[in-house]
């Protein structure tokens, strides 16, 4: 209940979401049943980012794994502050066969090992792959161009 004009009113008839509250604005807790989300003594109907809902709590994502959003642990990431995604870990570099794009770990093209700047732009290929690739121009192919020929020992 809450008190009003010197009234005593339901914090369930305020609309704002709360099991209890101190004032028209002031929430104790939050009726998570309907989706509402606790923080700072409000109650939210999206869960605000930087934060993931523990029954109907929201609990901060974990900045010292680099974490900008974060679902269902703080420590499992679903965007970075300053690394990139790889899965739901923040790394930096990204691991061998991708790319960092966009905060985004992504799988460089077919038959490259690493890529840099963009996924196609390899920088090494796969080795022992049959057919042989060979890198040329930035591309791992399987016979090289005119007037060059495959080094099998550098690929």
């Amino acid at each position: 209940n809450s008190l009003a004009n010197g009234l005593c009113i339901l914090c369930s008839t305020l609309n704002i979401g709360c099991n209890n509250c101190t004032s028209t604005s002031t929430c104790g807790t939050c009726n998570w049943v309907q989706g509402y989300v606790f923080l700072l003594n409000r109650c939210y109907t999206i869960t605000p980012n930087g934060y993931y809902n523990n029954t109907g709590y929201a609990i901060a994502c974990d900045t010292t794994v680099d974490c900008a959003t974060c679902q269902y642990q703080a420590y499992n990431c679903t965007a970075c502050i300053t690394m990139n995604l790889d899965g739901n870990t923040c790394v930096n570099p990204c691991p061998a066969g991708k790319v960092g794009i966009n905060k985004i770990c992504v799988t460089c093209t077919s038959n490259c090992r690493t890529c840099s700047n963009i996924q196609s732009n390899c920088t090494s290929c796969i080795p022992n792959l049959t057919p042989s690739v060979y890198l040329s121009n930035y591309q791992c192919i399987t016979s090289c161009p005119n007037y060059t020929y495959a080094n099998s020992s550098t690929s």
